[in-house]
């Protein structure tokens, strides 16, 4: 049975700017400690709000804050993906 690799460090020091690495079991654990992990990135809100668009009518502070919200779903993303197996990674990846 696959194991889940950690965010340790060689030293056994827990590192928060790794995320936790799913190999595909545990899956509920890994859900709680990347929600955990994108809450310190403040990011989490990006799992459920969704990306705005731009109408033409839009005023500059309107672009500024559409560009942040898709900015911040795009880091998102891909720490979720960073935090995959390699296989799910290659799966999810496009």
């Amino acid at each position: 049975m696959a194991t889940e690799q950690n965010n340790t460090t060689g030293s056994g020091v827990v590192d928060i700017n790794r995320p936790f690495r799913s190999l595909g079991v545990n899956f509920q654990r890994w859900r709680q400690k990347m929600m955990f992990y994108l809450t310190i990135k403040k990011l989490a809100h990006g799992l459920t709000n969704m990306p705005v668009e731009l109408n033409e009518e839009a005023n500059d502070m309107e672009r500024v804050a559409v560009a942040k919200v898709k900015e911040e779903d795009f880091l998102c993303k891909k720490y979720i993906l960073n935090g995959m197996a390699d296989d799910l990674y290659d799966y999810y990846a496009d």
